[in-house]
């Protein structure tokens, strides 16, 4: 039974994970690339530093900041990341927009808000795994309260059946 649970538990999560990558990265990408750019080197790869992001975040900081709580440590080494992140998404764009048109014509207009930008996406990237991580903590503990305040009636209903069955039992017998 335990491992049907844990199947289940697993199985949403990859929902949850799989909904989160299409509502986030292919929907807009369809609907605001250009023809051609969508599902091309160009597109696949932001895909690939966006779940590199994402799940850098969700497996290895989200643990320790669980574990440790909100603290300057997490806050540094997010920061840190985030910033590596920004560095090699700019790169990457700089290097692409040689053979890319889409991206040549994004990154010209202005270096420095071109780099703000990627500041932002890997902001985002960072802070979704942290919200969805916290919301499904959120769930699980909700789901364990509620499992918490059942037994907790079940044990009051079996110490209660336990007082009453000796009781009953002689109020009967005296009777007869």
């Amino acid at each position: 039974m335990k491992a049907k649970a844990f199947s289940m538990k697993k199985a949403h999560e990859i929902w949850l994970h799989a909904a989160f990558w299409l509502l986030i990265v292919l929907l807009p990408g369809m609907t605001s690339a250009p023809p051609g750019v969508f599902l091309d080197k160009f597109f696949i790869s932001v895909t690939v530093i966006n779940v590199f992001n994402f799940y850098f975040f969700y497996l290895f900081l989200l643990p320790q900041f669980f574990k440790n709580g909100f603290n300057y440590k997490f806050l540094i080494t997010g920061l840190v990341v985030i910033i590596a992140f920004t560095f090699i998404r700019t790169c990457f764009f700089l290097i692409v927009s040689e053979t890319n048109a889409f991206v040549l014509e994004k990154r010209t207009r202005s270096i420095s808000l071109f780099v703000f930008k990627e500041f932002v996406n890997s902001v985002l990237f960072s802070l979704y795994p942290v919200l969805m991580g916290i919301t499904i903590r959120y769930f699980k503990e909700q789901k364990q309260k509620i499992e918490l305040i059942k037994q907790k009636k079940e044990s009051e209903m079996a110490l209660l059946r336990s007082q009453i069955n000796p009781h009953f039992l002689f109020n009967s017998t005296l009777t007869h």
